[in-house]
Formats: C-alpha cells, structure tokens, sequence
C-alpha cells in the first residue's frame, strides 16, 4: 500500500546521503528532493499497475488456484516479477 507520508522522509534520506559523499556535490538540496520526491511517486506508481495487472490475471483464474490449492500471494509475486521483468522495471 502507498503511503504518501514516506515519501519525504525517504527524499530526504536520499539527499542526506548524497549531501555527506564527499564525490557528490548538491548545490540545491530542495531542488534534489523535489526530484527524488517525484522518481519515487513514478516508481511507486508504476510498481502498483504492474501489482494491479498482476492481481487482474491472476483473478482470471481464480477458480483453478483455489481448486489446486496454490499460494496466490507466491503467484501474485512470481507475476509482478514476470511483468515487471517485461516492462524492464526492477521491483
């Protein structure tokens, strides 16, 4: 589940850490975190449609998983991971 009150603690971890490496230089710490703020939101969101297909084809055969018995939660990961490895996104 999203939780959007992550988001800026996890943007400011993420320019903290960039901040303290002596390699990096952040001249605008509030413009770093505005754009980790959004690749988080697009990632999130993206993770969520591929959960979201994931659940949609797999509820297609609901009947045959209840009647085998198998683990929907172990084929609802095995399938996001599918398609996620098709869009070229790493969960």
């Amino acid at each position: 589940m999203f939780r959007e009150d992550l988001i800026e603690p996890l943007a400011q971890a993420v320019v903290d850490a960039l901040a303290s490496d002596p390699a990096v230089q952040v001249a605008n710490t509030e413009q770093v975190r505005a754009v980790v703020r959004a690749v988080l939101r697009k990632n999130i969101a993206e993770e969520m449609a591929i959960e979201a297909e994931a659940e949609r084809a797999l509820r297609q055969h609901g009947a045959e998983i209840l009647r085998e018995g198998a683990d929907f939660q172990r084929m609802l990961a095995d399938a996001k991971a599918v398609i996620a490895k098709r869009k070229g996104f790493a969960l």
